[in-house]
């Protein structure tokens, strides 16, 4: 638009000082007309402001590295002509966090529809968020331009390259898969186990007395409940950014491990559980996984995870509110150092953090 009106000017300037040379009748109509032309184009350009609109064609899905196109459609509801349209793309993949924005250009006359193709092509899984960020419309000339604030939105998947993964379950792990274990180290609150004896205190219930080491000792002694440990495996996915030494490329691998994983889980028939903590909507997700049919259904929703920075982790705000609901079996998958995170839960169950570059060969014992 710099350019167009800079030549505008140039030209203007050109016919003046040919009219005050020549006095000629034939340069100042051109004059007269370039002026009018002008004012043509600017009332063009009010006229035709919220009068284009776009949508996108987009794959459904994609392969690592494969390059897809797309088209995006502009329409003008005007009978006037747009000039020149000029679209803002933004390609982000919500996994990785990485970013690309292109330009797209157009012209559209009265009541048409024209469409323009792009391209993209990512080497990390992930839902892709095509968006356009706004819409720049002209006129002809492209003296005068107006700007649409635009959120239209659509998704393409990239899918994950499956890793080969071999899960190891102990003996007694895989002879009854959903039995119930009960921790060796807390106590808690179901009647049918008993985690230790100890001395009555006022306010015990007097169903949990135990009546024969009492008449032993000739005091009252009451049982404590036992805590309940799912004997299944909960696959938890950080995503929390507490440092900003993770590469964006991260996210991807692991992801690919933790669906390469339950994959095996399922093949197995093993039930299991995969967790996350949900950035957008501030909140703690759980989803039960006992066939492909499962881990399909939530593909797109584990791969449009996004990651924020926080000071704590996911796996810290399931500890909180899920402590007294602990599985047999953790994995957990982070960039992060866990430093610490395994003390959590240590009490419980078996704890084990799957990193990115590591091997995925994984032993649950």
């Amino acid at each position: 638009m710099k350019k167009s009106r800079i030549l505008a000017g140039i030209w203007m300037l050109f016919l003046v000082l040919a009219y005050l040379v020549s006095a000629s009748i034939t340069i100042g109509i051109a004059a007269v007309a370039t002026v009018l032309l002008c004012f043509f184009c600017f009332f063009l350009s009010i006229a035709m402001k919220n009068k284009v609109t776009c949508y996108f064609e987009v794959p459904d899905m994609a392969e690592k590295e494969q390059q897809v196109y797309g088209k995006l459609i502009f329409e003008n509801h005007s009978l006037l002509p747009a000039g020149r349209l000029r679209a803002e793309l933004l390609f982000q993949n919500l996994l990785t966090g990485e970013k690309e924005i292109c330009h797209l250009d157009s012209m559209a006359a009265g009541k048409e529809k024209t469409e323009t193709k792009w391209s993209v092509c990512s080497n990390c899984c992930g839902a892709i968020r095509i968006s356009v960020q706004k819409l720049l419309v002209s006129d002809m000339l492209g003296l005068f331009l107006t700007e649409q604030k635009l959120n239209i939105s659509d998704t393409m998947i990239v899918l994950p390259e499956m890793k080969t993964v071999e899960v190891q379950v102990g003996d007694s792990f895989t002879t009854d898969w959903e039995s119930i274990q009960y921790s060796e180290q807390k106590k808690g609150d179901d009647p049918g186990e008993t985690f230790g004896i100890r001395e009555y205190q006022p306010g015990d219930s007097t169903k949990m007395i135990h009546w024969k080491i009492s008449q032993k000792l000739g005091e009252l002694y009451v049982k404590e409940p036992g805590l309940p440990v799912e004997n299944a495996v909960l696959l938890f996915f950080e995503t929390a950014k507490l440092t900003g030494d993770s590469r964006t490329s991260d996210q991807a691998e692991l992801m690919e491990k933790l669906i390469s994983v339950s994959e095996n889980l399922t093949e197995k028939g093993m039930h299991h559980k995969i967790g996350w903590y949900d950035q957008k909507k501030e909140q703690l997700c759980m989803e039960e996984i006992d066939s492909a049919d499962n881990l399909a259904q939530i593909i797109h929703g584990l791969l449009s995870l996004e990651r924020k920075e926080k000071t704590f982790t996911g796996l810290q705000e399931y500890a909180q509110k899920y402590q007294e609901q602990p599985f047999g079996h953790i994995l957990y998958f982070t960039a992060e150092d866990p430093g610490n995170l395994a003390d959590l839960f240590a009490w419980q169950c078996s704890f084990q953090t799957v990193r990115p570059g590591e091997d995925v060969g994984i032993l649950l014992i």
